[in-house]
This record gives structure tokens, C-alpha cells and sequence, in this order.
């Protein structure tokens, strides 16, 4: 009985030790960081440094899951402005007709409807690239640059295929300027990315090679030629 207890007791006494042990032993999950740098350079040749910019990753897996939800939201939104604008350009051409100088305001109106609609429809662009950095987001696989317009994205250490995304927007005057930016990254092959006003992510050009529905082409009207 008293071999026992002093087994009992010894064992006891190591088992904090090999509780340590084998927590030491566990494998350590690495990652591979990715320096980031967002800035957008004015007309003028100013460089200005985007702070507070969220930059998520993908999983090529998860992305491509989530691009029929992607495709749902262009084609929905996509056909309903290009019927607004369809709808405005009518208004527009029909009370061309019978201008008179009580219907120039409503005349005025209308116009700007049309302006907003068009901008409604471009700003689908963004809309696109929020959608999916709010699902990056949700799963925690989001870091933010600071006030130098930098980050490190840590990514997993693995031979695979991860998609980048950032998205932020700037006051300019009266006007909203909207950027966005997709990469698609092997972080075995890529240690540095810039996103710039010189390679914002363009849907209406660049869609197709990630799979994403194209934003519905606009017809040529006169109208639109401002």
C-alpha cells in the first residue's frame, strides 16, 4: 500500500512536467507574411498613403465557393440599373419634345436621376469587392494598414493559392473617390504587393478570370457622353 501511495505521489509530482513536455511537442502552425502597401498617387504626382485599409484573404477554395453568390448579386443589381438608365434615357428623350421654360427644372431632374442611376451602376465595382471582403472578414482572415499605408498579411505557409482584396474610398472636394484592388497570390512565389491607383481591379475587364460574371454592357446612348 505504501509503494503505491509513493507511486502515486511521484507521478503527481511529474505530471506538470510532462503536461509542459508534450504542450512543447505540439506542431506549430507557421506563416508566411506578405508586406503590403497601399497608396494612390494624384494627378499632380502627390503620393498618398492609405491608413486603416482592411486587406483580407481568400482561400482559392473559399473564393471560388463564394463567386455564384458573387455572380447572383451582379446579375440582380447589373440588370436592375441598366433598366433604371433605360427608363431615364426615355424620360429624358420624350420631354425633350416639349421643353418649355416651366419644364426645364423637371427637365434638370430627370438628368440628374440619370446620373445618379449611371453612378449607381458603376459602383457596383465596389459593391462586388465589398461582398467579398465582408465574407473574408467574418472568417477573421483580415489585418489593416497603418498610417505609412502598410501591412503584413501572415498568411498559411502552404504550397497553395490565395486571393487578396482591399477596398477603401477617399473624400476629394464633393467627390467620392472608390478604390479596389483583387490579387490572386502564391505566397511560396510573392513576398511583396502594391495596391495602387494604377492597378485597381476593374470588373468590367477583369472579371472573367476570376470567374465572376461580367457587369451587363450599357448601351451606347448619346446621353451618356459627358
Amino acid at each position: 500500500m505504501k509503494t503505491a501511495n509513493r507511486l502515486l505521489s511521484i507521478f503527481i509530482c511529474l505530471l506538470p512536467f510532462c503536461l509542459l513536455a508534450i504542450a512543447g511537442c505540439k506542431p506549430q502552425t507557421s506563416s508566411r507574411e506578405i508586406e503590403i502597401k497601399i497608396f494612390i498617387t494624384t494627378r499632380g504626382g502627390e503620393s498618398i498613403k492609405l491608413g486603416n485599409v482592411p486587406v483580407v484573404y481568400y482561400y482559392e477554395s473559399d473564393f471560388k465557393a463564394n463567386v455564384p453568390n458573387v455572380n447572383g448579386l451582379v446579375s440582380r443589381n447589373g440588370e436592375r440599373c441598366k433598366r433604371k438608365i433605360a427608363a431615364d434615357i426615355e424620360c429624358l428623350r420624350t420631354a425633350q419634345s416639349t421643353l418649355n421654360g416651366t419644364a426645364m427644372a423637371e427637365y434638370a431632374q430627370m438628368k440628374e436621376s440619370l446620373r445618379q442611376d449611371v453612378a449607381e451602376y458603376y459602383d457596383l465595382r465596389f459593391e462586388i469587392n465589398q461582398f467579398l471582403m465582408k465574407g473574408a472578414i467574418e472568417n477573421g482572415h483580415v489585418d489593416y494598414t497603418d498610417a505609412e499605408g502598410s501591412t503584413s498579411l501572415k498568411l498559411p505557409d502552404k504550397p497553395a493559392t490565395f486571393y487578396v482584396l482591399a477596398s477603401t474610398e477617399r473624400q476629394v472636394g464633393s467627390t467620392t473617390e472608390k478604390y479596389y484592388w483583387l490579387e490572386r497570390v502564391n505566397p511560396t512565389a510573392t513576398t511583396k504587393l502594391q495596391f495602387s491607383n494604377n492597378n485597381l481591379w476593374n470588373p468590367n475587364t477583369q472579371a472573367a478570370a476570376f470567374g465572376i460574371q461580367l457587369l451587363p454592357t450599357l448601351p451606347d446612348y448619346p446621353e451618356l457622353r459627358w
